[in-house]
């Protein structure tokens, strides 16, 4: 089964695969927001405080499941439940 971001299905269970998707993730967040990418790679290097590291967190969060559906190719699929969860969360009074 052939992922997105050029990686197989296998790479998820090796090492090297796990770099390659890692640096994919890199790129892909890159592309998003530079800034937050930097604030990663930093957090990495130097990992923040309790309340820093949350806010991080909350802010990859939809880089997270916007890249992971692009890795298994379920981009509609994914926007298709986040429309019906706006639509729900709209309909809460």
């Amino acid at each position: 089964m052939q992922l997105g971001f050029g990686i197989a299905f296998p790479d998820l269970y090796e090492r090297e695969g796990l770099i390659r998707l890692d640096r994919a993730f890199i790129a892909f967040l890159r592309e998003a927001d530079r800034a937050l990418a930097d604030k990663l790679v930093s957090a990495r290097a130097q990992p923040p405080a309790a309340a820093a590291e949350s806010e991080l967190l909350i802010a990859l969060a939809p880089h997270v499941e916007d890249f992971i559906a692009k890795l298994f190719r379920i981009e509609a699929e994914a926007q298709a439940l986040a429309e019906k969860h706006n639509e729900l969360a709209r309909s809460i009074p």
